[in-house]
């Protein structure tokens, strides 16, 4: 298995404490608190593990607190409904009493029945069509000191050209695919922890290409407030996925960012929404 995947695998792994309790480790992604993703990532997996025969089709979650990466985060999962078709779960993290995350996610059967889809995907444009981004560069510029060490960045080929988030590019939208290279996940917990950890990447980033600043920029503020997803169909994160990311609205010190997730064949397989602070000081 590439190195960076294996590393991502392991650290999105937890450890079962109780019923319902699990505890999780920090991802070493190289940012000054814990990256939301891996929050996310972490609590959806906690809450597969909890539930049988329904698969992840949504969650939404409020990130209260920065978390720290020199302690432990546990994960208490509340079995809130289960129903004829659909099964809620409530997932807070905490790490040394302080609440740093609080959502809701909802299973269902995926049972057949009709097939519509309204949104088209954009009718041109694959993977080779777009450009092979370099992580290596992406790592040099803003994300750990220990540039040679694995990176979770580099568990997925990454296609696309998120070059704004580093050169300050002004754009209201960005289209990057994605594909694990990494094995198939053997179960649901670890499929929608992977797919957890990657939602987080790159809305908020997409938000700044309206400001024409670079991630990392001084007097920059920005941090996810809260969280969605859905899944609309069972998928492989093997196979390439299409993130078309949408900067909607920046105000008030807020940025509203979403995405649509096609496969390579057009099909919408999931969404994403979210807001986060972001905001721009001018140096004292």
């Amino acid at each position: 298995m590439n190195p960076s995947a294996q590393e991502l695998a392991r650290n999105l792994m937890l450890e079962r404490t109780a019923d319902d309790t699990f505890l999780g480790h920090t991802d070493g992604f190289g940012t000054p608190n814990s990256y939301g993703g891996q929050l996310v990532g972490q609590a959806v997996s906690a809450a597969c593990q909890c539930i049988e025969g329904r698969s992840l089709h949504s969650l939404h979650a409020y990130f209260l607190r920065a978390g720290r990466h020199d302690a432990p985060v546990e994960y208490r999962v509340s079995r809130l409904r289960d129903g004829g078709n659909f099964s809620a779960r409530r997932v807070e993290a905490w790490q040394s009493d302080a609440l740093l995350f609080s959502g809701i996610c909802s299973f269902h059967t995926y049972a057949e029945n009709i097939e519509i889809q309204a949104v088209s995907a954009p009718v041109h444009g694959t993977p080779d069509d777009y450009p092979v981004v370099d992580t290596a560069a992406l790592k040099r510029g803003f994300f750990r000191e220990d540039k040679d060490a694995p990176h979770p960045m580099e568990a997925f080929e990454i296609r696309g050209e998120p070059s704004g988030l580093i050169s300050g590019l002004r754009s209201a939208d960005n289209t990057i695919w994605f594909r694990w290279l990494g094995d198939a996940p053997d179960a649901d917990a670890q499929h929608a922890g992977l797919f957890g950890w990657l939602s987080d990447f790159f809305l908020l980033p997409t938000a700044l290409r309206l400001t024409g600043h670079r991630l990392g920029a001084k007097g920059l503020q920005i941090a996810s407030l809260d969280h969605a997803l859905w899944l609309h169909r069972p998928f492989a994160l093997t196979e390439w996925m299409r993130f078309d990311y949408r900067a909607r609205v920046l105000s008030h010190s807020r940025a509203h960012a979403d995405a649509d997730i096609f496969d390579a064949d057009g099909r919408l397989l999931a969404s994403l929404a979210q807001e986060g602070v972001l905001q721009v000081r001018e140096p004292d």
